[in-house]
């Protein structure tokens, strides 16, 4: 089954200050950011199963290189990004 991604408007804000905050650095570590971040929504799509769930049907999947985690669930054929926040 193909899973749709969609994120809710917290996770669009906090994407978009994450982004500003790495561009205020440096150009190279948005685009790393946003790779791995794609690398790992791929993965969930792939496998939604694949991260623990942390609370009812919460689930929380972890960045590798940065220090952040998506918090999402899957409802139907969506999977719905409430956050990606900063440990």
């Amino acid at each position: 089954m193909k899973y749709k991604i969609v994120f809710h408007s917290q996770a669009k804000k906090d994407l978009l200050e994450t982004d500003s905050w790495y561009a205020d650095i440096s150009d190279n570590l948005v685009v790393s950011f946003n790779q791995e971040l794609e690398t790992v929504l791929t993965l969930i799509q792939k496998n939604p199963k694949i991260s623990p769930i942390i609370y009812k049907n919460k689930h929380k999947a972890t960045l590798k290189k940065f220090p952040f985690s998506i918090i999402y669930g899957v409802v139907e054929n969506e999977i719905r990004i409430y956050s990606v926040f900063h440990h």
